[in-house]
């Protein structure tokens, strides 16, 4: 009997130091810097460190094939995956179970000036395919619907990440 709870014991000691310690590699994938000095102070720039792309790292590559396929501008994804990542440091998962069980709606956010929103939509045409995908338009004013179209980009980009570090960890279980 005890036995059975030593080995439950270790089976979540292990899964708690791979889920944070994996969690942690994923982080330290993202540089994150002041943009040039002819930018206003206080923007930051968004990407991956040269040394995870040259070498390939196995979380570059994870993170990386997880935005394929997303309809929006790379600077929001890069941006995003860094917030996602960042939410997901700060919560102390033991099992895998924990991380799908995850709920990020309430996290994810879309900005809420006006002049923000529009300059979202003008980084790229792709960010205008997610206005289509903003339902009952009729009932809401410009505003709502780009800060509805913001958000849908922002989750289809955090879900992207969790889901796949999700399968990342699953197979390190195995």
């Amino acid at each position: 009997m005890t036995t059975g709870i030593i080995l439950e014991t270790y089976k979540l000691t292990i899964n708690n130091m791979n889920i944070k310690k994996e969690l942690d590699k994923f982080i330290d994938v993202i540089k994150v810097q002041d943009k040039n000095d002819d930018v206003k102070e206080g923007d930051l720039f968004y990407s991956f460190k040269i040394e995870h792309i040259r070498d390939n790292s196995k979380c570059y590559k994870v993170l990386s094939d997880s935005m394929e396929g997303l309809s929006c501008d790379e600077e929001t994804q890069y941006i995003q995956m860094y917030y996602c990542l960042e939410a997901l440091n700060e919560h102390a998962f033991k099992i895998i179970e924990d991380l799908k069980e995850f709920d990020y709606m309430e996290l994810v956010e879309a900005d809420i000036y006006t002049s923000d929103l529009t300059k979202w939509l003008n980084k790229s045409n792709l960010n205008v395919g997610y206005i289509e995908h903003v339902e009952d338009k009729n009932d809401l004013n410009g505003f709502d619907i780009l800060s509805k179209a913001q958000y849908l980009c922002h989750y289809d980009i955090w879900s992207a990440v969790i889901y796949a570090i999700i399968d990342h960890l699953e197979s390190l279980k195995k």
